[in-house]
């Protein structure tokens, strides 16, 4: 009965130790679900635009993040997605949120452009209360500069979701503060720009799964032995007289 209950108690640590290397972790930039005026752009309504980036400024982040998925969070009953398929694509840039081109989002690329994922949508597909895209992990090092985010989108059959368009939260940032900015090829609406500094989407970055960290292994592997060894040393002997 002791041996079986060493056995449990060891390899209970065991997984506890494998579920917490490999728990999920995220990052959210803004706040979801916050009142104010939501924004259909670009995923409730084109505009005409071909490609939309959203930067976030590296300080937004703690440490490293190896982002998995990519979520936005819809206003409730806000209607359809725009009709089309999303490209994205994510990199780290030395442009800053108050300096980002908002007509021009090729002159806030930097550094290597990596696919993520798409996201294809079709004809009068109702908004989900959260969007989300995953797609080939992207290991995100803050001390590297800034995050960008990229879509590059292309129209099915033509038309985008009139009337009822979807809308989704906005994180704006605080006076005086360029946190999170947006750019695209595309005038839209009455804006005076393509984009705009101090303005965007509230996102929810995932992470990937990972593997165990080097500790969890090692903590694993000597539990393993540990376990063998208890396991060896109360074997009933098999020596006669």
């Amino acid at each position: 009965m002791l041996r079986g209950t060493l056995k449990r108690t060891v390899v209970g640590a065991l997984l506890a130790a494998v579920a917490a290397s490999g728990a999920a972790a995220q990052v959210t930039i803004g706040t979801p679900g916050a009142a104010g005026n939501g924004s259909n752009y670009p995923f409730g309504h084109s505009g005409g635009w071909t490609k939309f980036q959203q930067l976030y400024s590296s300080t937004l982040f703690t440490a490293p993040l190896n982002i998995g998925s990519v979520s936005f969070f819809t206003k409730p009953n806000t209607g359809i997605l725009q009709q089309g398929t999303f490209n994205f694509f994510f990199s780290t840039t030395t442009v800053a949120p108050v300096d980002v081109n908002t007509s021009t989002p090729s002159a806030n690329v930097t550094g290597p452009r990596q696919a993520f994922g798409t996201l294809t949508i079709a004809a009068n597909t109702a908004a989900p209360s959260v969007l989300t895209v995953t797609g080939s992990p992207f290991l995100y090092d803050p001390m590297q500069g800034n995050l960008l985010l990229e879509v590059d989108f292309t129209a099915i059959g033509g038309g985008f979701a009139i009337p009822a368009r979807a809308a989704f939260d906005l994180y704006r940032d605080a006076p005086g503060e360029f946190l999170v900015s947006t750019a695209s090829d595309r005038q839209f609406g009455v804006l005076a720009s393509n984009g705009i500094r101090g303005q965007g989407l509230v996102t929810r970055f995932g992470e990937a799964n990972v593997v165990p960290e080097p500790e969890s292994v090692l903590l694993m592997v000597s539990g393993l032995v540990g376990l063998a060894m208890a396991v060896r040393a109360r074997r009933p002997s098999t020596n006669h007289a």
